[in-house]
């Protein structure tokens, strides 16, 4: 990911950058595969402002979890996403009320996800990539 920034008291262009492939663990999308989870509603505002970055990169030869070409016995570790807690749409927050509220006490929703660590990429099962 590449960007830029203005610095605001300085007014100097800036681009920061990384090579790093981030995904989010959440897909922020119901299993219906339109409605979007939300990790936050309030007032009158549901969105999504928190997220679980990680990142386990294209394990083929080409491209290892490390990220630089390898050949096909590189064994460099790979992190998979084994599952995700399910978020609350808006909908269903609307009908429970917004957040915090007696049900959810936090101003936010809970996210939590399971990895797998592989030491051997060969092992990984998993069709997420």
């Amino acid at each position: 990911y590449w960007g830029s920034a203005m610095g605001i008291s300085s007014g100097i262009n800036a681009e920061y950058g990384h090579n790093i492939n981030f995904r989010s663990a959440y897909d922020h999308i119901d299993s219906d595969g339109r409605t979007k989870e939300v990790t936050t509603y309030i007032q009158n505002d549901a969105r999504t402002v928190d997220y679980i970055w990680y990142s386990n990169h294209d394990i083929t030869p080409q491209n290892c979890a490390h990220g630089h070409s390898c050949d096909p016995h590189c064994r460099s570790p790979v992190l998979v996403l084994k599952s995700t807690r399910r978020l609350l749409t808006k909908p269903e927050l609307s009908n429970m009320g917004k957040l915090p509220n007696a049900i959810l006490g936090s101003d936010h929703q809970a996210l939590q996800a399971m990895f797998t660590l592989y030491s051997d990429p060969e092992m990984n099962t998993s069709g997420r990539n």
